[in-house]
């Protein structure tokens, strides 16, 4: 087992707290499925990378250099999302909820007009 193994981070929110612009269904699949593949995904490259520099596997080593950079940049990108997020709802809502309509995402985007 790897000496330090990485936690999906809990969300300070509820599922719910983005809707109706992010529906709690989405918000769960997302979190507990989607980002939480990229903590598994981690935290077994990383025991591979324990493995394989205990048995002195250099071309294992190497091997999973593109796996740990991946998943580990991921990773860190999913705790500031989760931290943006957790922002938005407390301090940008108005009683952390997003305003209904939402007109922006609510709305169609215009098509732009092509060069001629």
């Amino acid at each position: 087992m790897c000496a330090s193994s990485f936690k999906l981070p809990d969300l300070t929110y509820d599922y719910g707290a983005l809707e109706p612009v992010i529906s709690s269904e989405i918000m769960t699949l997302h979190h507990s499925k989607h980002h939480n593949t990229y903590v598994t995904n981690l935290n077994a490259a990383m025991e591979k990378l324990e493995e394989a520099t205990a048995k002195g596997d250099v071309a294992g080593i190497v091997a999973l250099q593109q796996a740990i950079k991946f998943n580990g940049i991921v990773y860190l990108f999913v705790k500031k999302i989760i931290l943006l997020n957790a922002y938005t709802v407390w301090h940008v809502f108005p009683r952390g909820r997003p305003p209904k309509p939402l007109h922006l995402l609510a709305e169609p985007c215009p098509r732009r007009q092509r060069r001629r």
